[in-house]
């Protein structure tokens, strides 16, 4: 039996995490794990940094807005999208996904749900913008998300692409101890 940890950093001084958000993003993952090694999906809810991470398990990191960026104090210069509720961002010091919890359209746990394991598509398959085409299936890797509804949208090409890099080791970053 292998474990799937997704790593979920969220300060509980700024974001609350609503009942329902991890078992939704885990029903994700699981829905991905034909063409995978792993037959078990699980979240981890960290407050500063993850700790034990295997290096096939990604981060996302639930931030109260843009002011708050982890991108933008790790790579300054990089320019966050005023329009998008997530950025994911790689560069040398590894990868580093984020949604922004005022995002007008992150109305439920679903919908948080859907924004973070959108994101972390991105961390996983190392694609940007090209993510967002139809080259990529049609399901949560599209920038138009439904996020008013409680279903899944993930299509095949989402699943196996998704599948297949479960277990691929993305360099993430993670911030020193203090």
């Amino acid at each position: 039996m292998a474990l799937f940890r997704v790593h979920v950093v969220a300060n509980s001084n700024y974001v609350t995490m609503a009942p329902g958000f991890f078992s939704t993003l885990e029903n994700l993952f699981s829905r991905c794990q034909q063409g995978s090694d792993f037959d078990d999906f699980t979240t981890t809810w960290w407050t500063h940094r993850p700790m034990g991470r295997a290096g096939h398990e990604p981060i996302v990191w639930m931030l109260p807005n843009k002011a708050a960026s982890l991108i933008k104090k790790v790579y300054p210069g990089v320019a966050l999208d005023p329009s998008s509720g997530g950025t994911t961002y790689w560069k040398d010091k590894g990868t580093i996904s984020e949604v922004y919890m005022d995002y007008q359209a992150l109305i439920s746990p679903a919908a948080q749900a859907k924004m973070a394991f959108h994101e972390l598509m991105h961390n996983k398959l190392q694609k940007g913008k090209e993510l967002h085409s139809t080259s990529y299936g049609n399901g949560l890797n599209l920038g138009s998300i439904n996020f008013s509804d409680n279903g899944t949208a993930l299509d095949w090409d989402n699943k196996e692409m998704m599948g297949a890099a479960l277990s691929k080791v993305v360099p993430q970053y993670e911030p020193p101890f203090n």
